[in-house]
């Protein structure tokens, strides 16, 4: 799992915009994500993306859980921005 271009801001927000896309299909899926902490992990997500940062969260979070789901050998560029952490 190897991601190490180098985005500019404008490749930050358009990958936000594209993963978002990819990972939310449908505002239905987003009901139960205020009661999980899903919205506020995403807002530090992209913050860390943004920011070429990271997240530090165990494998259980939820939205880690939604990612892993979508992507469970971990290959997408997502992955440059979260460590998984033990829990």
């Amino acid at each position: 799992m190897k991601h190490k271009k180098r985005l500019t801001k404008i490749d930050r927000f358009r990958f936000i915009a594209s993963w978002l896309n990819y990972a939310v299909p449908s505002k239905d899926t987003v009901e139960s994500w205020e009661e999980d902490h899903i919205g506020a992990d995403l807002a530090w997500l992209c913050l860390a993306i943004v920011n070429d940062g990271k997240c530090e969260w165990p494998k259980d979070r939820p939205l880690v859980k939604l990612i892993l789901k979508k992507d469970p050998k971990q290959r997408a560029a997502i992955w440059r921005f979260i460590d998984l952490v033990p829990e």
